[in-house]
């Protein structure tokens, strides 16, 4: 018997000894087989679909969060351009390592959530917002 990264060889049983890393069983299977069964591969894929979708679905709210808040304290004002302190926007739920586009607008960086711009205004708690249009 010749033992490898792909399992012991068995030359009676034609394959290779191998363990399911999902149902833990012993099988024998080609070079490149992971699974015992489909069944226990789909269950696998499965359980990393439902992982990827609980981050995505993380990030989705997070986003709409942010959007809302950026609304919520944009429509508390007439101005086109409103000014609103860092910790007003964390009491509120605000979180800035959400979802958003950097861009420049009149050679100053922005952050793009949503409809809205944000910025923060330097040497002060002040954050700048505005409505893109």
């Amino acid at each position: 018997m010749s033992e490898n990264n792909n399992g012991v060889w068995q030359p009676y049983e034609g394959g290779f000894l191998k363990k399911c890393p999902e149902c833990f069983m012993q099988f024998h299977g080609r070079k490149n087989q992971i699974y015992c069964c489909p069944k226990c591969k789909a269950r696998r894929n499965n359980d990393l679909a439902a992982e990827r979708k609980i981050e995505r679905d993380g990030h989705t709210a997070t986003l709409l969060r942010n959007i809302s808040i950026l609304k919520k304290v944009f429509s508390e004002s007439a101005k086109d351009i409103v000014e609103v302190s860092k910790s007003r926007l964390v009491y509120e739920g605000f979180e800035k390592e959400g979802l958003y586009t950097l861009f420049t607008m009149a050679g100053e960086q922005w952050f793009k959530v949503g409809d809205y711009a944000y910025r923060p205004i330097d040497g002060t708690d002040l954050i700048e917002i505005q409505k893109l249009v």
